[in-house]
């Protein structure tokens, strides 16, 4: 059973290769837990530091808290992530976001979950993401075994997003200002997810989100996700991430393809 699993994670593998897709999408299924435990807190905290100098110094910080509770039919919970980019001693530049889910009938093979997510990325010209959303999820392969786990699944659904973007518009067009714009839509969103246990103290998780006006369905944002978790003690791990998106209908310049790799620490609450 688990070569069989070793062979749908080597599909997804391949199916996300060629999707690397930007940090618009917080990674739920890295937070995913499925215990039996109930009315039960579990959490992570993780912080990250880079410098390196080439014209300019650049220092990064970034930090993330994850909770989660989980009560007998369903879970809560919620992600939080910053990061903060110095350029020399002067310019700033600032990420985050917040994203808020309900898992409802939490065991089931089809559960139910809404959704909210509010968001920013100054880099890339956004002042503001807010996701409004309700999807199925569906979970399609489920091994565990000692210490090895494979999960497999998918979740579809829709969503209304409401954007602020500074810099020069793309497809659409502005209210007599010719760097600032706002947007308002509903889209789909899908998403196929993976979670591995490669090793005793090595997990992977990986997905891949697919997200669409419904008029413009060929056009979608398709954002490709990898993270894997390296277990140093009980209460360390050192994670690396690794996201990428392609949208083909950006409302800036620029974005039609944006990337981010980056490493942490990760301490568990729990």
């Amino acid at each position: 059973m688990l070569k069989s699993a070793s062979k749908y994670l080597t599909l997804l593998l391949l199916f996300l290769v060629p999707s690397f897709t930007p940090a618009q999408i917080a990674n739920i299924e890295k937070f995913r837990l499925d215990k039996d435990t109930v009315n039960l807190w579990l959490g992570n905290a993780g912080f990250g530091f880079s410098s390196k100098k080439q014209k300019n110094v650049v220092n990064e910080y970034n930090a993330y808290l994850n909770l989660v509770y989980l009560s007998k039919r369903h879970s809560y919970m919620t992600l939080n992530y910053t990061d903060l980019q110095q350029i020399d001693k002067y310019k700033f530049i600032s990420e985050g976001y917040t994203h808020w889910r309900v898992n409802f009938f939490r065991r089931n093979r089809i559960s139910y979950e809404p959704f909210i997510q509010f968001q920013y990325d100054k880099g890339r010209g956004l002042s503001k993401r807010n996701l409004y959303g309700y999807c199925f999820r569906l979970n399609l392969l489920k091994y565990k075994k000692d210490r090895d786990r494979f999960d497999l699944g998918i979740s579809t659904g829709a969503m209304y997003e409401e954007e602020e973007w500074n810099g020069k518009v793309v497809h659409y067009k502005t209210n007599n200002d010719s760097t600032h714009t706002q947007t308002h839509f509903i889209k789909s969103t899908s998403n196929l997810f993976a979670k591995a246990g490669l090793h005793e103290k090595i997990t992977l998780f990986a997905s891949v989100y697919y997200q669409a006006r419904f008029d413009k369905f060929n056009y979608p944002r398709v954002v490709s996700d990898i993270q894997l978790t390296f277990k140093v003690t009980k209460l360390l791990s050192l994670n690396t991430g690794f996201v990428a998106t392609y949208d083909s209908y950006p409302v800036v310049n620029g974005n039609i393809f944006t990337y981010k790799l980056n490493g942490s620490f990760q301490f568990k609450l729990n």
